[in-house]
């Protein structure tokens, strides 16, 4: 009869577990983990911002290497796009969802101390703009990364964490929004969506440039990332089509009038 009742409440508890698991959000409770080398790609805008590790650069940035990724955008009112878009609350300033893809590959020395970083113009342009100083972002991304993962955020669906713009350890709490990365680079280091952003290596030792890929962040049905390694097209983003002015359209119709025009003097003095 013990039996019997043990099994009873046993089967209640299971019950009640899987009715609780039930009615929770379908998020993954282990913590957000960044591992040393990995890339991570950081979505900010309106005192909020998306965070995910995407996994190792060396993989991911392979000769001809293409990964695409679609970010968890959603469109109802608790979505990530609506987090990111929508400006409300006291003290909220309106500004456009930025973007910026960083990594760090400790070593151990400035020789072999590398950063990841995504970047609007390529190694070349990235140096000529202006004073690079990898070591000074290098050095930023690398606390950062280490107190992301001492701090055991929980995941908001994978490998990933949504914050507020204003926890200490948000990307624009260390980095700022003016795409310097913390002063290491004179600008142009993030992007807008639709954006395509030249990934780069920088050297702690001698903030020596390397290119070594390309990603673009495009809103179409989903929104989708897509990481190229060298020799990779398919992160190239088409431009949108120049607009004919007014001014030419006329002009145009005009000569066509004219040439018409002439035809007919032609034809009638011929």
């Amino acid at each position: 009869m013990n039996l019997i009742n043990n099994m009873k409440k046993t089967a209640v508890i299971i019950a009640g577990v899987v009715a609780l698991s039930g009615a929770m959000p379908s998020r993954d409770a282990h913590a957000i983990t960044i591992g040393s080398g990995d890339l991570l790609l950081a979505l900010f805008g309106n005192n909020n911002e998306y965070l995910v590790d995407l996994g190792n650069a060396s993989t991911l940035l392979a000769a001809n290497a293409t990964d695409t990724f679609a970010i968890p955008w959603g469109s109802d009112a608790n979505s990530l796009m609506s987090a990111l878009t929508a400006c409300t609350g006291t003290g909220c300033t309106p500004n456009p969802v930025q973007w910026e893809i960083l990594g760090v590959i400790p070593g151990t020395s400035s020789s072999t101390d590398f950063l990841y970083a995504g970047s609007t113009s390529n190694a070349a342009g990235t140096k000529a703009a202006g004073t690079v100083n990898v070591g000074l972002s290098f050095n930023t991304a690398n606390g950062w990364v280490n107190q992301l993962n001492a701090a055991g955020y929980p995941a908001y669906i994978g490998n990933d964490v949504k914050l507020a713009s204003t926890d200490p350890n948000s990307f624009t709490s260390q980095f700022l929004l003016g795409g310097t990365l913390a002063g290491g680079f004179p600008g142009g280091m993030q992007g807008s969506i639709g954006d395509e952003l030249f990934l780069i290596k920088g050297k702690f030792a001698g903030s020596v440039l390397t290119d070594v890929g390309t990603a673009s962040l495009v809103l179409g049905n989903s929104l989708d990332l897509t990481i190229c390694g060298v020799g990779s097209t398919a992160c190239t983003v088409a431009a949108p089509p120049v607009p004919i002015p007014a001014s030419v359209v006329l002009f145009a119709t005009g000569l066509v009038g004219l040439v018409g025009m002439a035809r007919r003097k032609v034809s009638m003095w011929s």
